[in-house]
């Protein structure tokens, strides 16, 4: 239901980090194990969605500021 009123973008990105959160949650609560690897590629993955959402509000600040 909420990705129905989503911005498409959002909703993919979120979609995207599903693997992320699985991960997490099963290291969290059932005491898996993650290796340096995998720990490296939850890290790299949620950076890239941050930077791809900060991005875009540094951007619109940027053009607001100047205009």
């Amino acid at each position: 239901m909420a990705q129905r009123d989503a911005h498409p973008a959002h909703a993919a990105i979120l979609l995207s980090l599903e693997s992320v959160f699985a991960a997490v949650g099963g290291w969290l609560i059932l005491g898996e194990v993650m290796s340096a690897r995998a720990m490296l590629g939850c890290l790299l993955m949620f950076a890239g969605m941050l930077v791809s959402q900060l991005y875009g509000l540094v951007a619109a600040g940027l053009t607001r500021s100047t205009a």
